[in-house]
């Protein structure tokens, strides 16, 4: 299944397109070169559908991933603090995750992964304020994927795990993808979000 595809599946399709950024950068706008080498040559196996496809997702990976998005939100917004506005999102997407966490404890897969879903889609508004967003602040977001995806390729070492290794190709076929639509908001904030906060996840 194309990363496209997956992305809008489960509702990273980054609706809500006037939206402006409220972090610092990463790794450098364009600093995936070195990241991306050797894609050519990779053969696309397309084993991390299982895991991102809401219909199939593994309920652990989702709530892990819930878990992060809030987080990695909630540590985004310490400098400058959070408005009163991203803390109501902040406390949404607790509440959601919260949901989640429970529905796992309870044998409720479907439902975990759904109220993981939704606490990630949250912690995403809680980064983003209503007003139209600049190419800076389109920058801003690809370089915190970026520098979360290269740092997530060396905490997973040389010899990544079959799951690691899927993961790292889904992030980096979500940031070429944003890469390659930089101008458009509603395809670009989704995927980026989802490859930051995957690239965490991986970092631990």
């Amino acid at each position: 299944m194309l990363a496209e595809q997956r992305v809008l599946q489960c509702g990273w399709s980054g609706h809500g397109s006037g939206m402006g950024l409220r972090f610092g950068g990463g790794a450098g706008y364009g600093a995936r070169d070195s990241v991306g080498a050797g894609r050519g040559a990779r053969e696309h196996r397309g084993r991390d559908g299982g895991h991102m496809h809401g219909g199939t997702y593994d309920p652990e990976f989702a709530v892990g991933l819930g878990a992060t998005a809030v987080d990695l939100a909630t540590r985004l917004l310490t400098d400058p603090p959070a408005t009163e506005e991203q803390e109501d999102f902040l406390a949404t997407a607790a509440n959601f995750q919260a949901r989640a966490e429970d529905a796992l404890l309870n044998d409720q897969p479907r439902r975990a992964a759904h109220f993981a879903g939704l606490a990630q889609w949250q912690a995403l508004k809680a980064v983003v304020l209503p007003g139209g967003i600049t190419d800076e602040e389109i920058r801003a977001m690809d370089e915190l994927a970026t520098s979360l995806f290269q740092k997530a390729q060396t905490a997973v070492g040389p010899e990544p795990t079959e799951l690691q290794q899927d993961l790292l190709e889904a992030v980096d076929r979500l940031i070429e993808m944003a890469e390659n639509h930089m101008g458009q908001v509603r395809i670009v904030i989704g995927p980026l979000w989802r490859a930051a906060v995957i690239s965490q996840w991986l970092i631990g």
